[in-house]
Parts: structure tokens; C-alpha cells; sequence
């Protein structure tokens, strides 16, 4: 599964938020400014790497945040790591 970066910030932001079919990171749209914490040998949490506080053990949770957090600032840094 690959959704492409417009397909995913291009969603109606009007309607209730729907996860993307389950997946992992190297699959995720947004995956260039996502990070993964392991230093809690527990549990592996993603993280935001523009927001480093905002962490979870869903990658769900990371991709509503970028979806619904700052949107353009999200799509930007990833549009402009693309281009690197």
C-alpha cells in the first residue's frame, strides 16, 4: 500500500478523519518527517520530527497529526525534503 502525498492531504478536512489501511513506515506519506524512538526498549514510538514531543505507538496517530496539525507546514517540510 502507497498512497501518494497529494492523495493523502487532499481529503475533504470536513469529513471524520479515516486511517490508512494498515501499513508500515517506509509506506507512509509522510514518512520523511516521521522518526522512530527506540530508546524505550519497551516500546518503539513514533515520533514527529517537527514536533518531537508528539509520540505514539501508532503510526495512525503520527499521520492524523500531520494531516491535522499545522497541514502546510507538515507539507511543506516533507515537499522541500523531496527536493533534496
Amino acid at each position: 500500500m502507497t498512497i501518494s502525498l497529494s492523495d493523502f492531504f487532499q481529503d475533504d478536512l470536513n469529513k471524520d478523519y479515516k486511517a490508512l489501511p494498515s501499513h508500515e513506515l517506509d509506506e507512509s506519506p509522510c514518512k520523511l518527517i516521521i522518526g522512530i524512538d527506540d530508546n524505550n526498549h519497551r516500546l518503539k514510538l513514533y515520533l514527529c520530527k517537527m514536533h518531537p514531543k508528539i509520540r505514539s505507538i501508532h503510526l495512525s496517530m503520527i499521520e492524523h497529526h500531520i494531516k491535522y496539525v499545522n497541514l502546510k507546514q507538515h507539507e511543506e517540510e516533507i515537499v522541500r525534503q523531496l527536493s533534496l
